[in-house]
Order: structure tokens, then sequence, then C-alpha cells
């Protein structure tokens, strides 16, 4: 005698499930059934937890674990479950899975939050790759995540009701973005003859990180340019300032803060942050670190000197001329030379007064001067006027031609 009735279905309603000790649970398909019969006294059952015609027939067990339970606590599933008999009839029935870790062996989520925010400056471009910590004030741990080619940054999952400081931070790559041209701005700041209208870019003139915009900044700001410093001495690279941040005084804008604080976090919060970029007050910063850094002058400047060759034991001058009538309020360049053959005697002022400040011979070893020159006022200088002389005495065969150049191998030109 034959059938075509189905199997007929008698499942639970409800079934309650705990995570094992491994944070892991395996449940068959026949786990939901209560007394389900065949048709026509065909008993020799399949349970499944997908159709007889899926490609996968049967599933007849899962396998769930904490990644299935989206608060960490429990989480409830409707589960079909397929009742095949031996002639492939099948019908099916739904019970409720609740799946529950009472072992308390996943994280917690069911009190969290997330923290987002994103890194940019002044000008609204957005700065990647640098580094943003989340510190837990209660428990003295933090956690880090690297700003993405957006400025954007994301902590997921974190605990409510702690307290929480973010902090960017990112001490590299000092003296992009800088050059004697930031000098001059700041020295017509100090002299009040044009001041800097911006609180970022005051804080980005602080380059001893004094509280205050004065010479010391200059001395500091212009030993980078020269290849003194490599970094500075008393500030790190880049500054963070909160967005939401107000300013008391906009031209007094020392009290800022460096970091977002987050009291009793309970809920998802956003901070977000300006980056100022210390000693560039012309934001030029190049955020693509492979450009020009900033943009200069195309006044031509050449040597002449009366005798291009020279033999061991003669004094050297090499005047440094102007081609065209210019208004300089500033310069900076590395000059090459052989220091086999030549050796750095002095330089002599010519319509430029230079002092010692003006360029460094840290460098010499390696046949390097760097230069820069700032003057707040400006200087008219005629073409064919000499800026300054430098003098060499010869150690050996001299051609200057081959034995000198001026390019940016330290200072940027």
């Amino acid at each position: 005698v034959t059938s075509d009735a189905a199997p007929l279905p008698i499942c639970l309603a409800n079934v309650i499930w705990s995570l094992g000790s491994t944070s892991t649970t395996e449940i068959w398909a026949s786990d939901f059934d209560v007394k389900s019969e065949g048709g026509c006294g065909l008993d020799d059952l399949i349970f499944s937890f997908v159709d007889v015609d899926a490609s996968n027939f049967p599933v007849t067990a899962e396998t769930y674990d904490c990644s299935d339970l989206p608060n960490g606590q429990y989480v409830d599933l409707t589960i079909s479950i397929y009742i095949v008999d031996e002639s492939g009839r099948s019908s099916s029935c739904t019970s409720l899975l609740q799946l529950q870790d009472t072992q308390d062996l996943c994280p917690d989520l069911a009190n969290m939050a997330s923290v987002t925010g994103g890194v940019k400056t002044e000008t609204n471009e957005p700065l990647e790759e640098i580094m943003v910590s989340l510190e837990n004030m209660d428990t003295e741990s933090s956690i880090m995540e690297m700003t993405n080619q957006n400025g954007g940054f994301s902590f997921e999952n974190i605990a409510m009701g702690n307290n929480y400081n973010i902090k960017p931070t990112h001490d590299e790559d000092h003296l992009n973005g800088i050059s004697t041209l930031d000098l001059v701005m700041l020295q017509r700041h100090i002299l009040g003859l044009n001041y800097i209208d911006s609180p970022y870019k005051l804080i980005a003139g602080d380059i001893d990180n004094s509280g205050s915009i004065s010479a010391i900044d200059l001395i500091q700001l212009r030993k980078l340019i020269l290849g003194v410093y490599d970094e500075l001495p008393e500030n790190d690279s880049w500054i963070f300032v909160p967005s939401d941040h107000k300013f008391v005084d906009e031209f007094q804008p020392w009290d800022y803060p460096q970091y977002a604080h987050i009291d009793d976090m309970s809920e998802d919060m956003e901070s977000n942050f300006v980056a100022v970029k210390v000693g560039d007050v012309n934001n030029s910063v190049d955020l693509n670190y492979g450009k020009s850094i900033s943009s200069r002058s195309n006044t031509s400047v050449f040597l002449q000197t009366g005798n291009a060759k020279f033999v061991s034991n003669e004094l050297i001058a090499v005047p440094l001329i102007i081609e065209k009538a210019q208004d300089i309020y500033g310069m900076q360049f590395s000059f090459d030379f052989d220091d086999t053959s030549m050796l750095f005697e002095g330089i002599d002022n010519g319509v430029i007064e230079v002092s010692q400040d003006n360029f460094s011979l840290s460098n010499k070893e390696d046949g390097v001067l760097t230069f820069s020159f700032a003057d707040a006022n400006g200087i008219n200088i005629e073409g064919g006027q000499t800026l300054f002389t430098i003098y060499f005495e010869s150690r050996g065969n001299v051609n200057l031609s081959n034995d000198i150049q001026i390019n940016s191998s330290v200072t940027q030109a």
C-alpha cells in the first residue's frame, strides 16, 4: 500500500539552547522534533535545516558560536525544520530558537558603543595614516587606530559607562611645509607689520611650544630649515586640536586641549580634530608627501667669478649675484662644494647682511652649506648686485663650474 501523504510535522514551538564550554554548540534538526510521523507508516524520516530541493541537502546539524550572538548574551532565531520521508516527500515546521551564553564566555556587547571621528587641516584637507589612541581612563588601557584616506577613524564595541580620552599623534616629517616664507611671516607678526589672523596658524608658529611667538621660535625654525635640527627639540611635528574647541581669545589661543574627553560614555560618540603642522604658518604642507612642499619665487641667482680655475693654496671668492631686480623678503638654498679640493673660509656681506644665524656649517664635512635669509620689511635689490660672497681656500686644482652648485640637497631651494 502506498500513499502520497507527506510526513506530519510535530515540532517544539520553542527551544532554549546554551553555548558549550568552548563557546560553541552543535544543534541537530532532530532536536526540534516531538513526534513527527511519516505518511502510511513510513517512519524512517530525515530531519534537515534545508529542504530536499537544496543543493546541500541534507543539513542535519548546525554549529553556533559567539559570532551568532550580536549582543554577546543571547539571540532569538526563527528556525525552519524540514521532515523528509524515504520516498522524498517533505513537510516543514517552524520553531523559535533562543541561543544563550549562560557561561558568560562571549564578549558582552549589550552595553557597547562606537567612537568615530576625523582628522583634517584648517583648510579641510584630510590626513591619512595618523595614529589615534582611545584611552580608557578607568582601566588605564588604550587601543589604537590609523586614519583612513578620508582622515576618518572608528573604534567599535567600546564599553559604555567609562571615561575616555581620544588623542591623535604624528611626529614625523618635521620639515614638510616649512620654508623661509614662514620665517618672514613670523617676523612680520612679531614686529606688528602683519599679524597672523588664525588661531591655528598662531599655534603653528609657536615652534618651541612656549605659549607665545617670540625670537626663540625664529631661531629654532631657522635651524630646522638649515638642517641643524632634524626635528624640533621642544615640539611635535603635528598638533591636533578638537574641532569643537572654542578659543576664548583667538589671538591668544594657547589654552587649547590636544585630546577630546568623553565623560561616562552612554552612546555613540563623534570626535573630530583640526590638524596643525608646526612651523607651517602659510598652510603649504604637502599631504601627498611627494610633491614640492612650498611655492617659491622664480628669481634667478647665478654664480660669477673672475677666474673659474684655481690651483692649490689660492683664495677663491664666489659672489652670489642676482640676475634681475627683485623685492626680496626671504630666500633659502643649499650650496654644495667639493670639500676634497675646497676649504670653507667665510662669508662677506653684499647687499644682504649674512650672520652665523643665516647659514649652517653642520654639513661642511659633506661639502654642504645651507642658507636661509628673511627680512620682515623686504629688501629691494637691483639686477647685477652681489648678495654676498663666499670664500674658500683651494686644497688642489679647482674648477668652479664642476665643483660648486646651488641646489636643494639639504635646504630646499
